[in-house]
């Protein structure tokens, strides 16, 4: 799997002793690593943390490690939803339109009591004026 940030561990003490990153092919290289076991830990959005096993190296020659395989630890959407909302004051045509369907000034009021609460509208003893 490409780009994984990879760390290269001491066995001994899980010290951190060189970083790395994949290239896009998930291939990755440490350079003047003294001998000794390490192992490598590998990080990568979407799954676990994952350990390959240990590795011996000695001074004297390159190691090409089996494939490591990650665990996903993300979980699949089964269905994903889009829902919109209309603007709750539109300008069209020079005409405004209040949207109040789902409002909850919708809810327990009557076609009055919104008109008194619209902007630009102004109602005083049963006279509406705009």
């Amino acid at each position: 799997m490409g780009f994984c940030a990879l760390g290269l561990l001491n066995a001994k003490d899980s010290v951190l002793v060189k970083g790395a990153l994949t290239n896009e092919d998930g291939r990755f290289n440490f350079e003047s690593i003294r001998p000794g076991t390490y192992f490598i830990k590998i990080n990568h959005v979407g799954f676990g943390e994952t350990f390959s096993a240990p590795i011996l190296v000695d001074s004297l020659s390159d190691k090409t490690l089996d494939p490591i395989f990650l665990k996903g630890t993300g979980s699949s959407l089964k269905e994903v939803g889009i829902v919109t909302m209309k603007e709750p004051i539109e300008f069209r045509n020079e005409n405004f339109t209040v949207n109040i369907d789902g409002s909850p000034l919708a809810i327990g009021n009557s076609v009055y009591d919104l008109l008194s609460r619209l902007p630009g509208v102004s109602v005083d003893n049963d006279v509406i004026s705009i």
